[in-house]
C-alpha cells in the first residue's frame, strides 16, 4: 500500500477546481486500471453518501408534514422534499455523479520508461570497460595460463 501511495500523485487546483491524479507504475495497463478504479470508487462513495443523507432527510421531511398543520410551511416542507428527490433521481443515474473526468486515464502510444536505448548503451559500456579490464590483467599479470605447461 505505501508503494503505491508514493506512485499516485494528486494535484488540486483551486481557481478550476480540477484535481489531476498521475499514478507511475511499470506496468501502463495497471496504472490506467488503477486510476479508473480510484475515480470509479470515489464516485461510488460520494454519491451512497448523497443518497443516504437523501434518504434520512425524505423520511425526516415526510414525518414533518405529516404532522405539521399549516399551509405556508407545508408548501416550504414540500419544496425541500422536491430537492431532495432531485438529489436523489440525480445519484440514480449511473456514473460520473460528481467526479466528472475531463481526461480519462489512457494507454500511451510508445513508452517513456525505461529507455531502451540507454540500457543497451549502459550494456555496451559496462561490457567494454569489462573487456578491457580483462585484457589488461591477462597482459600484465605474472600468471598466465599458457606459460603453466
Amino acid at each position: 500500500f505505501p508503494y503505491y501511495m508514493e506512485s499516485l500523485y494528486s494535484y488540486y487546483h483551486d481557481q478550476r477546481r480540477i484535481i489531476d491524479l498521475e499514478f507511475e507504475h511499470v506496468s501502463p495497463i495497471f496504472a490506467k486500471e488503477f486510476l479508473d478504479s480510484i475515480i470509479r470508487e470515489g464516485d461510488k462513495v460520494l454519491r451512497e453518501f448523497d443518497m443516504q443523507v437523501s434518504i434520512d432527510s425524505l423520511e425526516y421531511l415526510n414525518t414533518e408534514l405529516a404532522e405539521t398543520k399549516l399551509l405556508n410551511i407545508k408548501s416550504s416542507i414540500n419544496q425541500m422534499i422536491l430537492s431532495q428527490m432531485q438529489t436523489k433521481m440525480t445519484t440514480q443515474l449511473g456514473y460520473n455523479y460528481v467526479v466528472k473526468p475531463i481526461d480519462p486515464p489512457f494507454l500511451p502510444l510508445t513508452p517513456n520508461r525505461p529507455s531502451r536505448s540507454f540500457i543497451n548503451l549502459v550494456g555496451l559500456l559496462g561490457g567494454l570497460v569489462a573487456g578491457i579490464l580483462l585484457v589488461l590483467m591477462r597482459r600484465f599479470s605474472s600468471f598466465n595460463i599458457t606459460k603453466q605447461k
